[in-house]
């Protein structure tokens, strides 16, 4: 649900404060709250949400209780996760000018599991670290455990296990990635073999790394929102440098391109840029440069002062 509501929280009347109950991770086609927490929301705060400390600052989430997707649906109260998310209210959005990726300066994250041996999140966030310490010395990875056989307040029934991490640059740039393990929840591996806590570590921060070779100021979960927001700033050009676009992404275009009359012009970035220090080969920065004129939409609902 906040993946959806999300782009409509900072246009209401007054500051938005919501507790969610339901699934929180489990879904592999879906955010997780910790990559909301982590990625969705400082982008917020790229267009000016929460810039006015008068209204309760930045926009932030509290993570109550943890629940995976149930394998059965159950209805039961008591096996919901909770969260709950704060937004403040604006006007109008601000424009961005996100084009510089800069370098990662830390990395940060967090493992979490529910109805398993606390152990497994500790050796997934060892073996995250161990691939990502050979890069960079400050990485800290959160362990959150619900304890194995507890009741449904230690994280609904389902056994899940996670590992959410994001990069930090420079300039500002947080690329996230949420993984899930296949051998939990209703997502299973084709071979039907469990996968060991230190694969999902390891496949975890590979696909954060590989977000941050795509070269993008925002990574490619959060691209379409992204654009969204572009489209209702006001009449003036915004940019944001992306790496390559997703099939989401794509549609998503086409949509704002129907509702809000809005185009994009893309910009395609080829050069080359020289490879590690052990050798001479060069490689192609494969970046684009999204741009557009926003659409001037206002809340209509907030007083101007």
């Amino acid at each position: 649900f906040m993946e959806g509501i999300l782009p409509l929280v900072m246009f209401g009347k007054g500051s938005f404060e919501m507790t969610f109950r339901g699934v929180t991770e489990g879904c592999t086609q879906d955010m997780t709250v910790d990559y909301i927490s982590s990625s969705v929301l400082p982008l917020l705060t790229k267009f000016g949400v929460g810039a006015n400390e008068d209204f309760g600052g930045a926009p932030h989430l509290k993570i109550h209780k943890r629940a995976a997707a149930p394998k059965v649906p159950n209805d039961n109260p008591s096996d919901l996760g909770a969260v709950t998310l704060y937004c403040p209210q604006l006007t109008t959005l601000s424009i961005i000018d996100f084009v510089d990726p800069g370098f990662v300066k830390r990395i940060r994250g967090v493992s979490s599991s529910t109805k398993l041996n606390p152990t497994s999140s500790s050796r997934a966030s060892h073996a995250a670290k161990g691939v990502l310490h050979k890069l960079l010395p400050d990485v800290w990875i959160h362990t959150d455990a619900a304890k194995k056989g507890g009741s449904s307040k230690n994280g609904g029934v389902t056994p899940s296990l996670s590992v959410t991490l994001w990069a930090e640059s420079t300039t500002g740039v947080v690329l996230s990635h949420p993984s899930l393990s296949l051998n939990t929840g209703p997502s299973k591996s084709k071979s039907g073999k469990p996968e060991l806590p230190e694969d999902l570590g390891q496949r975890a921060a590979l696909h954060l790394l590989h977000e941050v070779q795509c070269g993008g100021c925002v990574d490619t979960t959060a691209q379409s929102l992204v654009l969204l927001l572009m489209c209702l700033t006001p009449e003036d050009v915004s940019r944001v440098r992306l790496g390559t676009l997703s099939p989401y992404s794509v549609l998503a275009l086409r949509l704002f391109k129907e509702v809000f009359q809005v185009e994009f012009q893309i910009t395609t970035n080829q050069n080359k840029q020289q490879g590690g220090n052990d050798d001479d080969t060069e490689e192609m920065d494969k970046t684009i440069l999204m741009s557009c004129l926003g659409s001037g939409y206002r809340n209509m609902t907030k007083a101007s002062t």
